[in-house]
């Protein structure tokens, strides 16, 4: 895996390009003796929805994330960097992930799994659909064999390991049944030392309810993915656009900005749509840029 660091150039609004970085996952826990499962690891680094590159992190932007307020006095705070939200989990350690559909909330589950595991944390993921008709003692070794290799009892060992270095991401648990949220995150809680869950809204119980169960969803601090603003959109176009086009130039990341900015009122800016729209453009558009903005619906629609 390639991970490379850009720095924001005020003078210049653009991104330049810092420090690489190569690195391997598959591998990062075998001296444990946790290996992960081929499919599963080859699903880590892939676009379920676009075709740019091998790796989805060869052109991933970490999103900007907007704490949710519990009170009409709590402080507002957004981060927008990997290392702080990092550290954020390691500190509140349970934490949900609000996002529409398309605004990244898997692949910034898949960046997190790749994070943590590469700093000496055990991590599963599971998506929610997983869990359909699992009784809560079958829901640890299925996720497990979906995730790893399990060969001469690793995953017993892999229970038996430390409780704070071990990290749960849950995805899309609004598809579970409402009645077995707080029972599943009650079960884990007494296994995992973290846990980050994602869903597509805010998640509620009634008081009468949470009094029956030892999980307060208050516990989990709550943070909503919100839209690409310009710097983001411009790092994200540069990094699509070189997967797809060598010579790309800024002039050309330039025209792409603008044509996305005049439109950001009539359609939502996640990253899905970013990369889509810039695909198009590159293949398709290029040399047809319009100042007015009348070339974004045949690009969009194509």
């Amino acid at each position: 895996m390639n991970s490379i660091q850009y720095k924001w150039d005020e003078k210049r609004q653009v991104y330049n390009k810092q420090k690489e970085q190569v690195y391997s996952l598959k591998n990062m826990n075998s001296k444990f003796g946790f290996e992960l499962e081929e499919e599963f690891n080859k699903w880590l680094y892939s676009d379920q929805v676009n075709t740019i590159s091998d790796s989805i992190f060869d052109y991933y932007v970490f999103p900007d994330l907007e704490r949710i307020k519990e009170t009409s006095n709590a402080e507002n705070k957004v981060i927008g960097d990997e290392e702080s939200f990092v550290d954020l989990i390691i500190d509140k350690k349970r934490v949900a992930i609000v996002g529409t559909e398309g605004s990244g909330k898997t692949s910034l589950l898949k960046k997190l799994f790749i994070e943590f595991t590469s700093n000496g944390y055990f991590c599963l993921y599971c998506n929610a659909s997983l869990l359909e008709k699992l009784s809560l003692k079958k829901i640890l070794l299925t996720v497990f064999r979906n995730n790893y290799i399990d060969l001469n009892g690793s995953f017993d060992e892999y229970i038996q390991l430390p409780k704070e270095k071990k990290i749960f991401f849950l995805d899309d648990i609004n598809d579970i049944d409402k009645s077995q949220i707080l029972s599943l995150l009650d079960y884990l809680k007494g296994i995992f030392g973290m846990i980050v869950y994602s869903t597509k809204e805010l998640i509620e119980f009634d008081i009468t309810e949470r009094m029956k169960q030892s999980v307060d969803l208050e516990d989990y601090s709550r943070f909503r993915l919100m839209p690409m603003y310009l710097k983001k959109r411009k790092l994200l176009i540069t990094k699509v656009g070189k997967q797809l086009d060598d010579s790309l130039t800024e002039e050309t990341s330039e025209n792409i900005a603008k044509l996305l900015k005049q439109q950001r009122k009539f359609y939502s800016m996640n990253p899905s749509f970013v990369i889509q729209f810039t695909d198009l453009y590159l293949k398709n558009f290029k040399d047809a840029f319009a100042t007015d903005g009348n070339i974004f619906t045949p690009v969009y629609n194509f």
